[in-house]
């Protein structure tokens, strides 16, 4: 490093700089970042409020009113830009009028939420395996009629909700343990949608197995991470150009990819 570096790092950290950037000095930036931003939404939250404002899930309360627990990513949800992305194709998912949505890792339950306002007589298959989130989603739903939410998931119950709803629309995110989806029979999931969050850096390899898996029966299609354009929603005028584009950061790696796969047959 040198001496002059190790001196001004010394005098730097204390009040929370350095003059170089290593491995541990850039995660606890990074760390900070992220409190920043979740400050930045907590103060938002007043104006905002607990439903989406714009996009997809117009309407849809994702935050407890009584108890909302704003993160770093409440203003993405609430101006419609959260995981983008993917949102063609799950409106395309719903125009197909699924039999049923399967929901796989929900956390607090947005995209559970926003597709029961989407789909309000359609079944809704949640699963979660952290207590805490799976009971804020409980709380969110507007309507148990229609709607059970389990733990954790895994081939077997997976084939079995196929087998009750074989078009329905699948949303996947469960931090690389998608792996079990290639336990799931060929013929059971070949007239469902999917819609899978890809985490490639935990499961080397788990991109080309899922595309060349679910291949011969659907039409399979990788989407990227892109921009976004903050200036575009005047939610965030008063705020300057670093802090309206933190509002929009999900805090991602280099690369985020989902895989989208349509049925042959549709």
């Amino acid at each position: 490093m040198g001496l002059f570096r190790s001196i001004a790092n010394a005098v730097l950290q204390p009040v929370g700089y350095s003059l170089i950037k290593n491995a541990k000095t850039q995660k606890t930036h990074r760390g900070n970042i992220y409190k920043y931003a979740s400050a930045l939404n907590r103060e938002l939250y007043s104006k905002i409020g607990n439903r989406v404002k714009h996009g997809s899930f117009q309407n849809a309360a994702f935050v407890l009113e009584d108890n909302p627990n704003i993160g770093a990513d409440y203003v993405a949800k609430a101006l419609g830009e959260y995981e983008r992305e993917i949102y063609p194709a799950i409106l395309d998912g719903v125009a197909r009028k699924p039999s049923g949505v399967i929901n796989v890792g929900t956390s607090d339950g947005f995209y559970l939420i926003g597709l029961q306002k989407l789909l309000p007589n359609t079944p809704l298959i949640g699963y979660e395996v952290n207590d805490k989130p799976r009971e804020t989603c409980a709380k969110l739903l507007n309507d148990w009629s229609n709607a059970v939410l389990k733990g954790a998931a895994d081939s077997q119950s997976l084939t079995d909700d196929l087998e009750a709803y074989p078009d329905a629309l699948v949303i996947m995110d469960i931090e690389g343990h998608e792996t079990f989806l290639l336990g799931v029979p060929q013929t059971t999931l070949k007239d469902a949608s999917f819609v899978i969050e890809l985490h490639e850096q935990s499961v080397p390899g788990i991109t080309e197995r899922l595309v060349s898996y679910l291949t011969p029966t659907h039409q399979v299609e990788v989407v990227e991470q892109s921009g976004r354009n903050p200036y575009k929603h005047n939610e965030l005028s008063e705020f300057d150009s670093s802090e309206k584009f933190l509002f929009l950061c999900e805090f991602r790696g280099s690369e985020q990819t989902w895989l989208v796969a349509k049925p042959k047959a549709a």
